[in-house]
Parts: C-alpha cells; structure tokens; sequence
C-alpha cells in the first residue's frame, strides 16, 4: 500500500484532475467504479470519462500521510488543474464526529429503517436491472412438482447408476486392515511406487499425506487395503523384519 499524489488525464492530458490518497491502488480502482457507474460525485470529471471513455492515471509522487495534503496543494497551485471542483487540498483522516452528531446520525438512520418507501427502495436494490422475480404461487409450485412426479429411469441407466455405485463403495472395507499387532495404521511406514517405477518410503500416512497438502486419510487407507492407484501410485505398508 502506497500513499502519494496522482493525477487523472483525458483527451491527451487536455483534461486532468489531481488528487492524494492513502491507498493510491485502490483510490483509482474506486474512481474508476463509480465512473462505470455514472455515479461519480465530481461531475467534471464524469462528464470527461462520458465523452472520451478512457483516462490516464499517473502517480505523481509518493509520500507520507502526514504531507499528502502539503504536497497536493503545491500541484493545485502550480499545475492548475481544471477538473479539480475544489481548489483548496483537504484530507478527512483522523476526523472524529462528536457524540452529539454520532447520535443524530443513529437517530436518522433509525427513523429511515422504519419508513416503508426507503425500505422498498433498498428491497428493489437486491435485483439487478430489468429483473423480475418469479412469483412463487401455488400453480406455479405444483406444475414443477408434476414435471417429476412418476418419472422412472430406464433399465440401463439404473445399471449404470448401480455398477457406479458398487465401484466407489469402499466404506465396507475390513478395517482390521489397517491396524496389526495394536498399532495405528496412521503411524505405520509406507511405500510409495510412481509411475515410473521410482518409489518413496515415508514413515507414516500422515508423513506421506503432507506431500499433498491434505490431512485426509481415508482415500489413501483405501488404496493402500485395495491396491488400487492414489495419486497416480501405488501404495503399500512397509511390513518390519
């Protein structure tokens, strides 16, 4: 994050804008924003982005917070930028409201919660533009729950779904497997065999998993019982002698 001086051009700097920020990534990122949006509060310069569509932003200098807005003056009073709306460089860092003010603040926006239009409004706002709702009724509900009610699959399809079903069913393993002589299976020496014949061994599950970036277990307790492949290996218990 980088706190400095920019400055905004158009039609080939003809046009230009100073400003500081904090955050000079992200300032640009809000102007550019609430410019897509025709939303920008300073009017000159939205004006400019609806006629030329594209600006240049140009960092200026970089400097501290506590002389952004110094230094900001200074290209205000020497550049003299013509879509700057104020001429005088101010800052709202570190401004505090008074609890008088904070109250009046709460008691607006209690008040405003409570109106029905303003609530409409902000309800309509969830939407995106042109978008309309479908209503929910009872017609509407029951012609979805007909469109599946009584639907049968075919006879091959249900073979399908079965002989996929029985394949992946690996949760009824013999989980004595996995434990001998009292010991965890997660604590026992593996053996890695790659593709290309080249084989790791590892002092645990747990040790091998760490590889992979996962503390699941399971699908690799499951290759190991099974002798099927795991992360294009296979894997076998390094028996002690």
């Amino acid at each position: 994050m980088k706190s400095g001086i920019y400055k905004i051009s158009f039609d080939k700097g003809r046009l230009f804008y100073i400003g500081s920020a904090v955050d000079l990534i992200k300032r640009k990122r809000n102007h550019l924003y609430d410019l897509n949006k025709k939303n920008h509060c300073n009017r000159k310069m939205q004006n400019a982005y609806n006629k030329h569509g594209i600006f240049d932003f140009e960092i200026l200098e970089n400097c501290g917070k506590n002389s952004l807005i110094k230094r900001e003056q200074h290209y205000l009073d020497t550049i003299k930028p013509n879509l700057n709306i104020l001429k005088v460089a101010f800052s709202s860092i570190g401004y505090k409201h008074k609890k008088e003010t904070i109250d009046l603040i709460k008691e607006h926006s209690k008040k405003k919660a409570k109106c029905n239009d303003w609530r409409k409004k902000v309800s309509k706002g969830w939407f995106k533009k042109g978008y309309k709702p479908v209503p929910q009724t009872k017609e509407t509900i029951e012609k979805r729950v007909k469109k599946f009610t009584g639907y049968k699959h075919t006879e091959e399809a249900r073979e399908k779904m079965s002989k996929k079903a029985k394949a992946r069913d690996y949760r009824k393993i013999d989980i004595s497997k996995f434990i001998q002589s009292g010991i965890d299976a997660s604590k026992k020496p593996v053996k890695q065999i790659k593709e290309n014949g080249d084989f790791v061994n590892f002092n645990s599950i747990t040790d091998a998993l760490r590889q992979f970036k996962t503390k699941q277990s399971r699908h690799l307790k499951n290759a190991i019982a099974t002798g099927k492949i795991y992360k294009k290996s296979k894997w076998f218990f390094i028996e002690k002698t």
